[in-house]
């Protein structure tokens, strides 16, 4: 009977979780129509196109000039059959909408069974206290993109390979399946799976444990299955390393490709913005940790190697992503975020477990005890402000509506729309899959097809180029080439569609040359034909 009553508390739990993070997902997501990134109306567009087209048919012919088209796969395969069911709400901004609440839903689920197979109190506490960790760790986990997912499926990896940290008690098949779903969900997120491995290996050694090589090989078996439930795998494999070897060697090369801005690093000004409260509760728990492992309870930590080695390896994972949001790209700092936050949790859990309450709020606890619960207020506090200022000045859905339903009315199907910025596919390409264009995704995938086009398109997108263009890098006089001649015989353009606060160059060009005529205009978009 016990044993059953221990079932049904435990599934309970369950269940008022997953109410709690689907409540606070719909709160955030209401709060406006606009959407956090771009991004998220090209994948629900691509599940769309899964849902009407079939499950195997990975081609991708919308973008003309990306290795994308060239290859014919996609990386993040999973996350769009995930998305499915949204796309057949007959208001495309309502599914794309209830697709964000699931995703966002789905990864605190996610992270709050990490927090818990951990062993930390409140682990629904900890879960919101990493959601309110800082401005842009809350902006991110609302938009509509993989990265969500395979963020909470990483930290539940964590979670299954520490178990413990004996090898009897490891669940293989576990590793198996959270590595499997973290690939087919985003592959370019697979390497990632193999930092938690490494660290917590090193650390168990430490402590004169040893975790073996069987968690690697069901993590690499879990990634190979992964690959081959994709229907391009060699195409699937030729993206990702595009993805993510190519991208990053331009990137410490110093090629300027337009980033999106989460590629770009933190500077120092961003550590004031963003990492000060943490930062502080940090240092609240490291004064706890020192406490727990000497004074009156030096067995709470010194006689328990699995819990040593989980906050060794969460601090050292928590620095390195640390490290990398300054040195590589910003977007690393959702996890200095999540392993920082899991360290704090598992201190103040001992804390909690070998401390009397009253023992807390007396004495120099007091102040270390009020420090730390206002320090996790103002991070909230801060970081909820400043995401309601970013939801107003974020992207509304239906901003490119009106363009798209025309070029369904003016144009032929397969007909060519040029784009100055990469990042206007996404919303030409969720209300208008009858044409084609350019880029889309990342600036890379076009770079690698052919770099001389790129730097063509990177002209026009930085307004630089207006009667002329340029197809390197470092451009001399001798290499100009005529706009309408790169726009109508390299690009093979219809149509050119721009903002016109974006590229006013551009647009002045384009309306004072005879060989353009002008057959849209809005307050702030324009199109030509050729």
């Amino acid at each position: 009977m016990s044993e059953d009553i221990s079932v049904q508390g435990r599934w309970s739990g369950l269940l008022v979780a997953a109410v709690v993070f689907v409540a606070l997902s719909f709160y955030l997501h209401t709060r406006s129509e606009n959407i956090a990134d771009l991004d998220g109306l090209y994948h629900f567009r691509h599940s769309a196109l899964y849902a009407s087209r079939g499950l195997t048919d990975s081609s991708f012919p919308w973008t003309e000039f990306s290795v994308v088209k060239k290859e014919g796969a996609d990386p993040w395969y999973g996350f769009h059959l995930l998305l499915i069911p949204f796309t057949y709400f007959s208001d495309s901004v309502i599914g794309l909408k209830a697709a964000s609440i699931f995703v966002t839903a789905l990864s605190a689920f996610l992270i709050f069974l990490a927090f818990r197979r951990l062993g930390t109190r409140w682990p629904v506490f900890w879960v919101i206290a990493l959601f309110f960790s800082s401005p842009d760790f809350l902006f991110r986990f609302t938009a509509l993109r993989p990265q969500l997912i395979s963020f909470g499926l990483i930290l539940l990896l964590f979670s299954y390979i520490l178990s413990k940290v004996d090898v009897k008690k490891i669940p293989y098949l576990c590793l198996f399946f959270v590595s499997l779903a973290i690939a087919w969900v985003h592959l370019a997120f697979a390497w990632m799976l193999f930092f938690p491995l490494l660290a917590i290996g090193f650390f168990a050694r430490t402590q004169r444990q040893r975790i073996g090589f069987a968690p690697f090989l069901y993590m690499v078996a879990g990634t190979v299955a992964a690959i081959l439930l994709h229907p391009n795998i060699l195409g699937t494999l030729k993206l990702t390393y595009v993805q993510v070897v190519r991208l990053l060697w331009e990137k410490q090369a110093g090629t300027p490709l337009l980033f999106g801005t989460e590629m770009l690093r933190f500077t120092s000004q961003n550590f004031w913005d963003q990492f000060v409260p943490i930062t502080l509760l940090l240092a609240v728990a490291l004064y706890f940790w020192i406490k727990l492992s000497g004074g009156r309870h030096p067995d709470t930590i010194q006689r328990l190697p699995g819990l040593k080695i989980a906050l060794f390896s969460s601090a050292f994972l928590a620095s390195v992503f640390f490290y990398l949001s300054f040195s590589s790209a910003r977007r690393s700092a959702d996890f200095f975020f999540g392993f920082a936050l899991i360290f704090v949790g598992l201190v103040f859990s001992r804390v909690a477990d070998r401390i009397r309450l009253r023992e807390l709020f007396s004495g120099r606890k007091l102040l270390v005890s009020l420090l730390f619960f206002a320090l996790v207020g103002v991070m909230a506090g801060v970081s909820f402000v400043r995401y309601q200022d970013a939801v107003q000045k974020s992207y509304d859905p239906r901003a490119a509506q009106e363009v798209g339903e025309w070029l369904i009315e003016n144009s032929k199907s397969g007909d060519i729309v040029f784009h100055p910025l990469w990042d206007q596919f996404a919303q030409l390409f969720f209300w208008n899959t009858q044409n084609r264009y350019i880029n889309g995704m990342d600036p890379i995938f076009e770079y690698v097809y052919d770099p001389s086009l790129y730097w063509k398109h990177h002209f026009f997108s930085t307004d630089w180029a207006g009667e002329f263009t340029c197809p390197a890098q470092r451009c001399t006089a001798d290499m100009l080439e005529d706009s309408y001649k790169a726009l109508k015989d390299d690009f093979r353009a219809d149509f050119v569609y721009l903002q016109k606060n974006r590229n006013p160059r551009l647009f002045g060009y384009l309306a004072g040359d005879a060989r353009y005529k002008k057959v849209f205009e809005n307050e702030k978009e324009a199109i030509f034909s050729l």
